[in-house]
Order: C-alpha cells, then sequence, then structure tokens
C-alpha cells in the first residue's frame, strides 16, 4: 500500500503527490443511475440545478453529485415520477489516471 504515487512518461515526472490528489487530475467523480427514460431524467435534474449527462451506455447517466448524494438523487427523480433501476458511485482510479495522463504530451 502506497500514500503517494508518481507518474512518469519518457523519464519525465508528469505529476506526484499524494493518492487523493493524483485522482483528483482524472475526470470527475459522480453517480451512475439506471433509468426508463434518460432525458426526462436529465430534464427533471436540471429543473433542480443538477447536472447529468448520458455514458456510452443509452440508459445509464451520470449525474454530478458526490457519491453519498444517492438518496437525494433518488428522491428528486421521484418526486419527477422517475424511478432508478439502478444506482452505483462512478469512481476514478489511478490506472484511468494514468492513461488519460500519459495520452498528453509530457511537460517540458
Amino acid at each position: 500500500m502506497c500514500d503517494r504515487v508518481a507518474i512518469v512518461q519518457g523519464g519525465v515526472a508528469i505529476t506526484q503527490g499524494t493518492v487523493a490528489g493524483v485522482l483528483a487530475l482524472g475526470r470527475p467523480t459522480g453517480l451512475l443511475v439506471r433509468v426508463a427514460d434518460p432525458d426526462r431524467a436529465i430534464a427533471a435534474l436540471g429543473a433542480e440545478g443538477v447536472g447529468a449527462q448520458r455514458t456510452d451506455d443509452p440508459d445509464q447517466l451520470r449525474v454530478d453529485l458526490p457519491h453519498d448524494a444517492g438518496s437525494r438523487l433518488n428522491e428528486l427523480l421521484a418526486r419527477a415520477g422517475i424511478y432508478l433501476s439502478e444506482l452505483t458511485a462512478d469512481e476514478v482510479d489511478l490506472e484511468t489516471v494514468f492513461l488519460e495522463l500519459t495520452r498528453r504530451d509530457p511537460q517540458p
């Protein structure tokens, strides 16, 4: 187990820091939700000031709420008559951050 990491590309350190700090460089985390009518869910959440986007899966949305806001998300959608068939945390891992960062050119 480590508490600090460094990502190196071509002999150049791209980034280094705590695991949490390096993970924060990846895509934002949120909640993944599966619903029968994604467009209606996006509109209902938008009306409440919550962002949501479709994923590659046509019935799944990525919702811009923290991992511990599942009950709030469920309540917002239920008020609009939309019911979840799946709710999971969308998390980023070190492998994903590594791949995202090493696809870019290293800084001089």
